[in-house]
């Protein structure tokens, strides 16, 4: 049995790698500051923390999507199923955020042999992190998930015959069973990605700003999470969550 490689897996593992790479860049830069000699002395796990932040997103992402069925999660326990349901589909970011940022808080600090704070890790890395969702929200678009409700703007977007869109219209009753795409949607996942993007480019801005002022660690990082939290607030309603049973489930990115 053969497995296609689709745009949504090229999208985010691109964005992964840029995460992974970038974030390393950044941490070696900050440690720099900070007075550290870069990864040749006892900081040189810092090199390895965000592709390891990467992989714990990937892995909370996929739990905290799990956890929204713990029924069938303890079925699967039970019937010795657990990690054929751990390897399947379906993601929630919210999760895969949270254990990430846990990590690089509290753990990352004590690679830098005591130079960088939880913060001043968290400032290094959003704008790379920023770039990443920006970069992996192309895959989400392209895959069909993460769509928004019908739309009558010029930009909205209509998706093929057997995509997750075109069977959420049929299950309403919105399409005919008659094939065609969807109705025009949002296209949410490019409003998410353009969000993270702007939020790690004020980030930066922050960043920079807080270094010419010596702010202490953790503007740029609030900047971060307080420009994602409203554009979330505000595009979250957009989201369609109006499924039936028969409709396949959207990857909740």
């Amino acid at each position: 049995m053969t497995t296609m490689i689709t745009i949504y897996e090229v999208a985010w593992g691109a964005a992964g790698l840029i995460f992974a790479l970038g974030g390393a860049r950044a941490l070696r830069h900050a440690t720099r500051l900070a007075g550290g000699s870069g990864p040749s002395d006892r900081s040189w796990p810092l090199l390895a923390a965000p592709s390891i932040a990467a992989l714990l997103t990937l892995g909370g992402a996929r739990l905290h999507a799990m956890l929204g069925a713990p029924g069938a999660v303890w079925d699967a326990v039970l019937d010795g199923r657990f990690w054929t349901l751990a390897a399947g589909a379906g993601l929630r970011i919210g999760g895969g955020l949270l254990l990430a940022t846990a990590f690089l808080l509290w753990v990352v600090p004590a690679w830098s042999a005591g130079r960088l704070s939880g913060l001043a890790v968290l400032d290094a890395i959003v704008p790379v992190a920023g770039l990443s969702i920006f970069v992996g929200r192309f895959g989400c678009f392209f895959g069909g998930c993460c769509f928004g409700e019908p739309s009558a703007a010029p930009w909205a977007v209509r998706y093929p015959t057997d995509g997750q869109a075109y069977w959420n219209h049929v299950a309403q009753g919105l399409l005919p069973d008659a094939g065609g795409p969807s109705l025009p949607v949002h296209p949410l996942s490019l409003y998410l990605g353009v969000a993270a993007g702007l939020s790690g480019l004020a980030a930066l801005g922050s960043r920079r700003w807080a270094r010419g002022h010596r702010f202490p660690p953790g503007v740029a990082a609030s900047c971060f999470v307080a420009c994602m939290s409203v554009s979330r607030l505000f595009l979250e309603p957009l989201r369609e969550t109006r499924f039936l049973d028969t409709v396949p489930a959207q990857r909740e990115l």
